[in-house]
């Protein structure tokens, strides 16, 4: 795995092993760090806003898995958007699955650990 790969880890598959493993407690995941209620906020990592919420809820189809992987599609669209690397989205994305409760899965946790090591290389 080269360095590029590992910071361009947030991809689909990702994504959509997480939303399959948070079903219904994909908000309580999101409360706890990814979603921000100013639109100013200096934390770019909890950057969804909260109204986007109402819109994964309403708008995605409502089968939980579907709804989860929209809202960590719009959320990592806007990690983005405000120029959030992918290795401190993917630091928020971990810390809050941890808050919640969440058990994460292998890859996810491998993904973190590789993340966290470029730092010392």
């Amino acid at each position: 795995m080269g360095y590029q790969e590992a910071l361009s880890c947030l991809d689909d598959d990702i994504l959509l092993e997480l939303a399959v493993q948070l079903r219904e407690r994909w908000e309580d995941v999101f409360r706890n760090g990814l979603t921000v209620a100013e639109k100013s906020s200096s934390d770019a990592s909890s950057c969804l806003p909260m109204e986007q919420i109402q819109y994964c809820r309403y708008l995605a189809p409502r089968e939980p898995v579907i709804q989860a992987f929209h809202a960590l599609a719009r959320w990592r669209w806007f990690c983005w958007y405000v120029g959030c690397t992918d290795r401190k989205a993917l630091n928020a994305l971990v810390s809050a699955c941890r808050s919640a409760g969440v058990r994460l899965s292998d890859k996810l946790e491998q993904l973190n650990l590789i993340s966290a090591s470029l730092d010392y290389v």
